[in-house]
């Protein structure tokens, strides 16, 4: 049997201590902020540079989320709480130009921001990096802000606020609770540790209501996907003016309970079966929560 041994000259990746400290006097000093995170933003990525933003914005600085790609549809509603651009060279020369701090949050490489991390990593700001994801030692950053033991990204910013006793808003605990609820896959992941539901805790007492952010997150889907979940028999469009999904499918679909349909409050539906009926033409607003009837159901 053969053996694997390591090699002993390979450099060793060695985490540096996170610090905050030195961060918190960056950002006092400076006036002049762009955020990012990686292509395909994802949820905690997304989450974190809204909480950081509105935290920067809350003590007067010039701030911008700057990102190589847009939303996803899924968190196109994030777009009410900030303002997130896309990258546009001619557009945004000037703005990294005269930006005096880039805060890199989620990723520890700058080939993760496409072109966009070229004219970040060229300019001369100073360069922050808060992450959660195992360390690549390539000198991105002035300043590191990493800890491997936090369950996201946005968990590790709002504990920094948290920790220098500044005041956290409902929009930055929006953000922070959006990344811990993504990145721990709704609290089913292992990483879903007790640090982590402390601070939801903490986050959901600042006035935050878990289930309208889950539904903003989770009931937000494209036509697309929503075919892609149904099975082969069962058809959906929108209705005229988009406003609704409807699904159709024949009798011998609700036979058995059907927990691949989806609804706006992020539950599942098991559709009831009336005497008779030939089929089922199922529709629910796709804009309007907090409804007491989620789906409306009528015979074919």
């Amino acid at each position: 049997m053969s053996t694997l041994v390591p090699l002993m000259n390979e450099p060793q990746k060695v985490t540096p201590p996170p610090a905050w400290k030195e961060i918190k006097e960056a950002f006092d000093r400076h006036h002049r902020f762009i955020i990012t995170t990686h292509v395909n933003p994802d949820g905690d990525g997304l989450g974190a540079e809204l909480g950081l933003w509105a935290y920067l914005k809350s003590e007067g600085k010039d701030v911008r989320i700057l990102n190589p790609d847009g939303l996803p549809p899924r968190y196109g509603f994030l777009d009410r709480e900030a303002k997130y651009e896309i990258y546009a060279p001619d557009t945004h020369a000037s703005v990294i130009k005269e930006t005096e701090v880039v805060v890199v949050l989620d990723i520890s490489n700058w080939q993760r921001l496409d072109r966009l991390g070229k004219r970040l990593q060229d300019s001369a700001a100073l360069k922050v990096c808060i992450d959660h994801h195992p360390f690549e030692d390539n000198a991105m950053a002035d300043l590191y802000g990493v800890d491997l033991t936090a369950a996201a990204t946005g968990q590790l910013v709002y504990e920094m606020i948290r920790d220098w006793n500044q005041p956290v808003d409902r929009k930055m605990a929006m953000g922070f609770y959006i990344s811990i609820l993504t990145d721990t896959g709704s609290f089913r992941f292992s990483n879903s540790d007790p640090r982590a539901h402390r601070v939801a805790a903490e986050l959901i007492q600042i006035g935050l209501d878990p289930s309208e952010i889950y539904d903003h997150v989770y009931g937000n889907s494209s036509l697309a996907r929503l075919r892609m979940m149904a099975p082969s028999s069962v058809t959906c469009g929108w209705s005229v003016g988009r406003r609704s999904c409807l699904w159709s499918f024949p009798t011998s679909c609700l036979k058995k309970p059907v927990p691949w349909l989806p609804t706006p409050k992020g539950l599942w539906m098991w559709p009831v079966l009336l005497p008779d009926a030939k089929g089922w033409l199922c529709s629910w607003d796709a804009r309007t929560v907090r409804s007491k009837s989620v789906c409306a159901a009528e015979e074919r």
